[in-house]
């Protein structure tokens, strides 16, 4: 049990990196991005640690509701087993789409950023919904939903709460280009 929550938590972790980095790409070409892109993922992870709250409160509404924890406990492993092959082909896939950035140039950056991440990231609330539907379909418990449902809320709605919080500033070029 305790190696399915890691790695569920490991993954979360990545999709905020990932969530975060997506934020940050794109910016003017007179900015420092590495910047940007540094301060992005810590903050996209740091908010990520609320989903994990939630996971909590979660995992002992779930656990309150059955009568026996063990069995609570062996069907959140199995429904977490389910949802991480989902989750960890999407993380392997977004994982090598990372290759691109090994290349020096910034045409081919620019390239695996259109054309790799930005379907990606289109495609992640099927993921993380395509996953809690697996998870459900490996158990079916109003105890497991209990565990998933809030986590897979927040994990739909992440993008737009991350987004609101314009900690960038991410349409203002810097001061000095607004000066000369």
């Amino acid at each position: 049990m305790l190696f399915v929550l890691l790695a569920l938590y490991g993954l979360g972790m990545l999709l905020a990196a990932l969530v975060g980095f997506c934020d940050a790409s794109g910016r003017v070409g007179f900015i420092f991005k590495k910047k940007y892109y540094i301060r992005a993922v810590l903050y996209s992870i740091l908010l990520s640690q609320l989903n994990w709250l939630f996971a909590a409160l979660g995992l002992y509404i779930g656990y309150r509701m059955e009568p026996d924890s063990t069995l609570y406990l062996a069907w959140i492993t199995q429904a977490g087993s389910a949802a991480l092959w989902v989750y960890g082909g999407y993380t392997a896939l977004v994982g090598l789409a990372f290759v691109g950035y090994a290349f020096p140039n910034t045409e081919s950056r620019s390239f695996f950023t259109v054309a790799i991440f930005g379907p990606l990231t289109l495609l992640l609330p099927v993921v993380v919904l395509v996953g809690f539907f697996a998870a459900m379909y490996a158990c079916p418990r109003g105890s497991v939903f209990a565990f998933f449902a809030p986590c897979v809320l927040y994990m739909m709605l992440f993008k737009r709460i991350l987004g609101d919080k314009d900690v960038w500033k991410r349409s203002l070029p810097p001061q000095w280009l607004l000066t000369s």
